[in-house]
């Protein structure tokens, strides 16, 4: 048997119980019996509600800095732009006439495929280093045998 969390639209939580056949039953989790059912969220979550105080760690989770807003923004906008621009140039562009000034605004056409490619190249090398430093950070030393 095996539960799972979630939050319901009030923000109280709920479980469920899944049996091998599916989900067997949902219900409420009242808050004395969310320290048998487990996870440090739904703990959280009952102690505010029995004291009527949040802690530090809820309220980091609600929302965003103004600074992380500009910066979420920004990279949306440079989403955008670099997706409008790669959409011109491989889908537009073969279509218009190419003496046409259009073409003075980007690239040759073999570099849309270079440039993704590269892009693709460096994001799995920084993806697999990454994970390469995280490992090599947690691992347990060896133990030494007498």
């Amino acid at each position: 048997m095996m539960y799972h969390h979630r939050v319901s639209a009030e923000g109280a939580p709920h479980c469920r119980r899944v049996s091998a056949e599916g989900v067997s039953h949902c219900r409420r989790v009242s808050a004395e019996r969310v320290g048998t059912v487990g996870g440090s969220a739904l703990r959280e979550w009952a102690l505010s509600r029995k004291t009527g105080q949040t802690s530090h760690k809820m309220n980091s989770h609600s929302q965003a800095t103004g600074a992380d807003q500009v910066v979420g923004m920004g990279l949306v906008g440079f989403s955008l732009v670099v997706f409008t621009y790669y959409t011109i140039w491989v889908i537009v562009l073969p279509f218009v006439d190419s003496s046409h000034i259009l073409h003075s605004y980007f690239l040759p056409r073999e570099y849309a495929v270079i440039l993704p490619a590269v892009a693709g190249l460096l994001l799995v090398l920084l993806v697999g280093t990454f994970i390469a430093v995280v490992m090599w950070k947690s691992r347990k030393p060896a133990k030494k045998t007498d």
